[in-house]
């Protein structure tokens, strides 16, 4: 059994005494599942079983929760941002669902009843709004008669980000590339003036309707070349918002002509493999992204941390 890329495990977290907490495995106490006896090595493209190093199966924590009962531990968060939150459970055919609180708001139900519930999946709860910071997960067993069990067991927690995907853009032509990413042709520097305006240039508009841009579609199949693309945000008041972006292959992020990522590197485009910070005044701003095709795939996503939903996206300043 192996736990998704950045969840936390439920043993790191601190449990009341009343609740009985205690660590125990899969083997011993999930219906029909059992841990992986060797560390499973992930890496792209091909994962493998390390069968030649000692492996100790992931401990899940087990609770108790009478009927009416309620047990909470506290989160970090070190980002702000909107969260889907799922937990991955273990289940018994004497499972219960059970209600789930953020900070004492409703985010959902869970199910520990198998087999609806399954270690090798991670049940969506909720969608929630977070401020970097502490947090207080809240799980309450509700009032029930003839219950047989009082057993809770969860393995791990995960936070996906969740804050919309930027899909109003404008989209320039085509241009010759250098060596990499970070080489500034002539035209360059014009995008980057103070009264530049992609709309006024010609650059075509865009409302996408997936999250990534495919770029071989919308400015060229051609390699090495670069794409540059931009979009408005307006923001109520000057704050720094965290972007996260994905890009095929490199790629470099302006904001207002400011300089704020550059990432020179050859990969597939995977959502939120770069995360930075954007400098936004009140009002609108440009962020210009450029990004460089090396061969084959040729592509973009951008997002930016959102927890009230506060910020708007558009292909021209309204």
């Amino acid at each position: 059994m192996t736990r998704p890329k950045g969840a936390i495990p439920a043993t790191s977290l601190e449990w009341p005494i009343a609740a009985n907490p205690r660590g125990a495995t899969w083997d011993a106490t999930s219906y029909g599942y059992a841990g992986a006896p060797f560390p499973l090595y992930q890496a792209f493209p091909i994962s493998h079983f390390e069968r030649d190093q000692p492996y100790a199966p992931p401990e899940i924590m087990t609770l108790d929760l009478s009927p009416g009962s309620k047990v909470s531990t506290s989160l970090r968060v070190d980002v702000g941002d909107r969260y889907e939150i799922s937990m991955r459970l273990a289940g018994t055919p004497a499972g219960r669902s059970f209600d789930v609180a953020i900070d004492g708001k409703p985010l959902g139900k869970i199910d520990t009843r198998a087999p609806i519930v399954s270690p090798l999946t991670s049940p969506v709860i909720g969608t929630v709004g977070l401020a970097s910071g502490r947090h207080v997960l809240e799980i309450r067993a509700p009032e029930a008669k003839g219950t047989s069990s009082n057993w809770f067991g969860i393995d791990s927690i995960l936070l996906r980000p969740a804050s919309p995907f930027v899909r109003d853009w404008r989209v320039a032509p085509p241009v010759d590339a250098g060596a990499t990413v970070e080489e500034v042709p002539d035209v360059e520097r014009s995008f980057l003036a103070n009264d530049f305006d992609p709309a006024k240039a010609g650059w075509k508009e865009l409302h996408a309707t997936g999250d990534a841009l495919d770029l071989n579609a919308l400015v060229s199949t051609k390699a090495p070349v670069f794409a540059y693309v931009a979009t408005w945000v307006r923001s109520p008041r000057e704050q720094i918002v965290h972007a996260r972006l994905g890009s095929d292959d490199g790629v470099r992020v302006w904001i207002n002509g400011a300089l704020a990522w550059s990432h020179p590197v050859h990969r597939p485009l995977s959502p939120d493999a770069d995360e930075c910070d954007l400098g936004l005044r009140a009002g609108w701003n440009l962020v210009l992204v450029k990004v460089r095709n090396d061969d084959g795939g040729f592509g973009l996503t951008l997002r930016l941390c959102d927890p009230n939903l506060e910020l708007r996206c558009a292909s021209r300043p309204e």
